[in-house]
């Protein structure tokens, strides 16, 4: 079996130590998030991976865990062409996890999940900041199932609408909310609607048939929060539920409710 560079190969004296700047983001932002995925979330953000190249674990195999080593400037480093990781600690696997390699890291960070529990219930109640009077805005709507006092990070979506995983998705206009909310009802037993005003921010415009409805639409939702816009409209998009102007929103901090009616 291939194995990946651990840093102790090199015999260095000292161990580099963990950084990662998106923890002190995730930790800042708690209460956006409920307790089970910023647990998950703070893991997979310690860069905890299997140092060998693994696609099935079987029980009794021996695995080592690692952490990626980056250099001061947060990138991935490398020796001989292959990526340096920081050994995190060694397993014997006490059952068959087939290709759920990723159970396999959560079943053994318990020390991780524990610090980010902690962690998680120190920070949730930082207040969310206010919209200035000098913010540009707009109305939009949104219907759920569920009744809740603000969008979290990683909650259970209804929506089949590919891509609703890179951001919370608006009508732009009520009527197609409404009757989005109906079909919820009637799928679900109960609906709730939300009139939000959305903060626009940095905002990207876009024509539906050029987004589509495939996985690419995912990918250019991915790209769009990656490149620092805060909305996207799609104009005329196919929502399910009529062709409409859309409003995707990547962060809460950019969202007010203002009522929620049940339906």
């Amino acid at each position: 079996m291939k194995h990946l560079k651990l840093y102790e190969d090199f015999n260095n004296t000292e161990l580099p130590k963990f950084t990662n700047t998106s923890l002190n983001n995730l930790i800042k932002n708690a209460r956006k998030w409920n307790e089970k995925d910023f647990i998950e979330e703070y893991v997979y953000l310690n860069n905890i991976t299997t140092t060998e190249i693994l696609n099935t674990i079987y029980k009794g195999d021996t695995v080592t865990l690692g952490r990626n080593v980056t250099d001061d400037n947060g990138k991935n480093v490398y020796k001989d062409g292959m990526q340096v990781y920081a050994p995190y600690k060694t397993l014997i696997a006490d059952k068959y996890y087939g290709s759920s390699i990723w159970q396999f890291i959560m079943d053994n960070t318990k020390e991780l999940q524990e610090e980010a529990k902690k962690l998680y219930h120190e920070n949730k109640n930082i207040k969310k900041p206010n919209f200035k009077n000098t913010d540009k805005t707009m109305m939009g709507y949104h219907a759920s199932p569920f009744k809740f006092k603000q969008f979290k990070y990683g909650e259970n979506k209804v929506s089949g609408q590919v891509g609703a995983e890179f951001g919370f998705f608006f009508f732009e206009n009520l009527k197609n909310a409404q009757y989005y909310a109906s079909v919820l009802k009637d799928n679900h037993g109960t609906a709730y609607l939300y009139e939000c005003e959305i903060k626009i921010g940095n905002q990207l415009i876009v024509n539906g048939v050029d987004v589509g409805t495939n996985w690419g639409r995912a990918g250019f939702l991915e790209s769009s929060q990656a490149e620092g816009y805060d909305t996207v409209i799609i104009k005329n998009a196919d929502t399910g539920y009529g062709i409409t102007d859309e409003i995707v929103v990547f962060d809460d901090d950019n969202i007010k409710i203002k009522n929620i009616s049940e339906i």
